[in-house]
């Protein structure tokens, strides 16, 4: 029987729920679809079903959420995250994927949308409709209670055997000694101040952070990140912090995720002519300022692979300050549609060149 592939329609949003919170196990309701893929700052999802025969049920799920990057040239581009990507068991290997994905490519165009991406562990299944693994997360761990470190990070599995329990009771041990050096940075951060301000846009100081190198970021608008840190936010509150020196010029940029006994720093960006005192110092008082809110742990996504020395460098301001980086975890991977131009010399960024010099952060996932 031929699978019949179109756009999702409101009438049919109730069985897409039910074949997705059947397949996760979730309860995810009509509301928080709406947020997610309706209410987008770049506008509503291109959201694909498949069926198995016209009338027959839903077996597939592919779709793309418009949102804006912005590059150091100036530049906005429009991109698509591909999210709700979901095939019934018994149809995968049959080329269903990719039948969705012709579907989704023709939308794309339609509107305009220049590169693909997503977070993904199936690296096989996005490499058959062209994405290519760029670079994948080194977690990043910061120990202030042993107790709440051990509880957080056993919470990741849904089964932790003895011998799984030892290694990471073992590891939290390793961090609080690690996080040690934190107490070497220096402490104070005066003339600098600091402020909180969830709607401040960043963009200007990411391309002073730069140094005119050829980066592109998630577009960090009004409404995108609304969007991001308000309704996205499940159980997770996000706070934005500002170093700014004595004229009032943004220095530094962090904004943190904050859960019950852990935290992440999601987030972070420095003025290029920052000396490196005054970097830890800022990074120190963000810290500070978490575990007088309770964070028992800090995470922090760092990215490798490629050869994005931007993230490179967050890693290593982290490590000299305490945070150990143990595991790996998701992947990024991207697609080019369109040319972007992403520097004078670099007009035509095809493939999994375009990926590499994307900013990324835990701004990127969907929700706390």
């Amino acid at each position: 029987m031929p699978y019949h592939i179109t756009r999702l329609h409101p009438a049919e949003l109730h069985e897409a729920l039910e074949f997705y919170n059947f397949h996760y196990q979730s309860s995810r309701s009509p509301e928080t679809f709406a947020a997610e893929f309706l209410r987008g700052p770049a506008g509503p999802a291109i959201y694909i079903i498949a069926r198995h025969g016209e009338a027959g049920p839903i077996v597939g799920l592919h779709s793309a959420i418009p949102l804006w990057f912005s590059n150091s040239e100036g530049k906005d581009f429009l991109t698509g995250k591909l999210e709700d990507n979901l095939i019934h068991p018994e149809h995968r290997g049959k080329g269903l994927f990719e039948l969705m994905h012709q579907q989704l490519l023709t939308a794309c165009a339609e509107k305009g949308i220049s590169a693909l991406w997503a977070l993904t562990y199936a690296l096989k299944a996005f490499g058959a409709i062209g994405l290519v693994p760029v670079s994948r997360v080194k977690q990043g761990i910061y120990c202030i209670s042993q107790t709440e470190t051990i509880k957080a990070l056993l919470a990741l599995n849904a089964e932790n055997s003895a011998m799984k329990r030892a290694k990471i009771a073992g590891l939290a041990l390793a961090a609080k000694v690690s996080s040690l050096a934190l107490y070497r940075a220096p402490s104070g951060i005066a003339p600098f101040t600091v402020e909180q301000d969830e709607a401040f846009d960043p963009g200007e100081l990411i391309n002073r952070s730069l140094k005119g190198g050829p980066y592109s970021w998630l577009r960090h608008d009004a409404s995108a990140l609304h969007w991001r840190m308000q309704t996205l936010t499940g159980n997770a509150v996000f706070k934005s912090y500002i170093l700014r020196n004595a004229d009032g010029m943004a220095m530094g940029y962090m904004v943190t995720e904050m859960h019950r006994g852990f935290a992440f720093i999601a987030e972070m960006y420095f003025d290029a002519s920052l000396y490196s005192d005054w970097k830890k110092a800022f990074t120190r008082h963000v810290i500070e300022q978490l575990e007088k809110k309770g964070a028992g742990l800090i995470r922090f996504w760092a990215w490798q692979g490629g050869n994005n020395k931007m993230l490179s460098w967050q890693q290593q301001d982290l490590a000299a300050l305490g945070f150990l980086f143990p595991n790996k975890g998701i992947s990024f991977v991207w697609k080019t549609l369109q040319p972007i131009e992403i520097n004078k010399s670099e007009a035509d960024a095809q493939s999994k060149a375009g990926g590499e010099q994307v900013l990324l952060s835990r701004l990127y996932t969907q929700g706390g």
